[in-house]
């Protein structure tokens, strides 16, 4: 994973918290969805400056 701009510290925690509880059982894409959809879900993090720099890299 890889952040495309400068994130909140705060927003990203979450985001990383949601990402990383679901990878065992989604898989990547999948929990950078969860992640994504769940941050989005906050009005106060509702922006896309929030949840959507991040990308997935890599074949794994």
């Amino acid at each position: 994973m890889a952040s495309l701009w400068k994130v909140n510290d705060a927003a990203t925690r979450d985001f990383m918290v949601v990402f990383h509880r679901s990878l065992p059982t989604t898989g990547r894409a999948a929990a950078l969805q969860q992640a994504q959809t769940t941050v989005l879900k906050d009005p106060q993090t509702a922006h896309l400056y929030y949840w959507a720099p991040f990308i997935l890299i890599g074949a794994r």
